[in-house]
């Protein structure tokens, strides 16, 4: 008897109990890098990876990232002696670094400062 007593008491406590507050929606943030050559964008999601080239002027624009897999990779406009844009998408894992590269193919190259978006413990 006490222990059914006990557990419509319990039973009846937790439809009493209030709700707890939902919790706030995620931070919606999207990063990007851009200098007057180009630009690199990584969705919230850190799942896509966007690079454009802005000018017509035969110097490329690419976008290096590494991912939570510890994979680094490459995307690059595909015209990049014209103004562009080209798009990588993340299959395994999320972006945690990327920077903004430019150059001429095979005489030059330099990138713009490492963006994190998360750091490693």
């Amino acid at each position: 008897m006490f222990i059914r007593a006990a557990i419509v008491a319990v039973s009846i406590a937790c439809v009493l109990m209030p709700a707890a507050p939902a919790p706030a929606p995620a931070e919606r943030r999207v990063w990007e890098s851009a200098n007057r050559r180009g630009s690199v964008t990584v969705n919230s999601g850190r799942d896509v990876v966007t690079v454009c080239d802005f000018q017509a002027d035969d110097t490329y624009v690419e976008a290096e990232y590494a991912t939570s897999f510890l994979a680094i990779h490459k995307v690059a406009d595909s015209n990049g002696a014209l103004a562009g844009c080209a798009v990588d998408r993340v299959i395994l894992g999320r972006v945690d670094v990327f920077k903004l590269c430019y150059g001429k193919r095979h005489v030059w190259r330099q990138c713009d400062q490492s963006i994190w978006l998360k750091h490693r413990k």
